[in-house]
C-alpha cells in the first residue's frame, strides 16, 4: 500500500479513528468506503493495533468486510489476531454470512457481551 499512513478518516456516512490502542469505527461502511477503509486497517495493523471497535458501526457491506478479512491475514501471516469489538448483532450477522467470524485468526465480540479470555 506504499507510504500511505491514515490515522483517522471522517465522510458524512462513516469513519475511522485511532484512539487508546484502537481503531475506532463508526457509521454505514459501504462498498464504495473499501478503499480508505483498507488504508486505515493497513496502517493500523501495521503499526500492531489488534483491536477494531466496531460499536458505532451500523452496517457493513461485503466489500468493505474484504477489507476487514486482508487485515485479518495480515496480522496473522504476524502470528497476531484481529479482534473485532462490540459488534452489533446486525453487523455480527452480516460478518458471519461473509465468513469472517468463522476465521480462526479472527476473534468477534457482540456488543455488551464479555470479552472471551
Amino acid at each position: 500500500m506504499g507510504d500511505l499512513e491514515v490515522s483517522s478518516v471522517e465522510d458524512l456516512s462513516w469513519s475511522a479513528e485511532r484512539r487508546d490502542g484502537q481503531l475506532i469505527l463508526g457509521g454505514e461502511i459501504t462498498d464504495d468506503h473499501a478503499g480508505p477503509l483498507a488504508a486505515a486497517l493497513h496502517t493500523a495493523s501495521a503499526d500492531g493495533v489488534l483491536m477494531i471497535n466496531m460499536a458505532g458501526v451500523k452496517t457493513i457491506t461485503p466489500g468493505s468486510e474484504i477489507a476487514l478479512q486482508r487485515a485479518a491475514g495480515y496480522l496473522h501471516d504476524r502470528g497476531e489476531q484481529l479482534v473485532l469489538m462490540d459488534a452489533s448483532a446486525a453487523v455480527l450477522q452480516t460478518l458471519a454470512v461473509l465468513g469472517l467470524t468463522e476465521r480462526p485468526f479472527v476473534q468477534v465480540g457482540l456488543k455488551g457481551a464479555e470479552p472471551a479470555a
